[in-house]
């Protein structure tokens, strides 16, 4: 690229590069979180619960990771609490379910973990609180 200014014929300003180098940021990425009790708990009583991710962002998730925390009162009986996929792309979604037992009612908090890198190889870490009741 040459750039020439010039002013009455006196004053030249002249810039050279020899190249341009662009700076280019893909689209970001965002990961949607949510619980859902298929059936209502009870205590002493096996229920299954549903843990979805979904990709609503504009750019591909990759190696996602995924660790789900429960209180001590709530025993997983079936199911993985840990997750991990290559990638998720935009408008995807991963679903799975875990089986509980709670052993007392309460109010508890359910922790979700994700770890994943962007289309960049920008590391993003996200921890989501959700309230979760047994009642008697």
């Amino acid at each position: 690229m040459f750039l020439t200014c010039e002013l009455n014929n006196k004053l030249i300003f002249i810039y050279e590069t020899q190249s341009i180098k662009p700076h280019l940021i893909s689209p970001p990425t965002t990961l949607n979180t949510s619980i859902k009790n298929l059936r209502p708990p009870l205590i002493g009583q096996t229920f299954p619960l549903e843990i979805v991710v979904e990709n609503k962002g504009e750019g591909e998730a990759l190696d996602v990771k995924i660790d789900v925390e429960f209180p001590e009162d709530l025993k997983v009986m079936r199911g993985t609490k840990n997750k991990q996929i290559f990638s998720l792309k935009t408008n995807e979604e991963l679903k799975w379910e875990i089986s509980l037992k709670p052993i007392e009612a309460g109010d508890y908090i359910v922790k979700i973990n994700i770890k994943f890198m962007d289309s960049d190889q920008n590391k993003i870490e996200e921890t989501k609180d959700f309230p979760f009741s047994i009642k008697l």
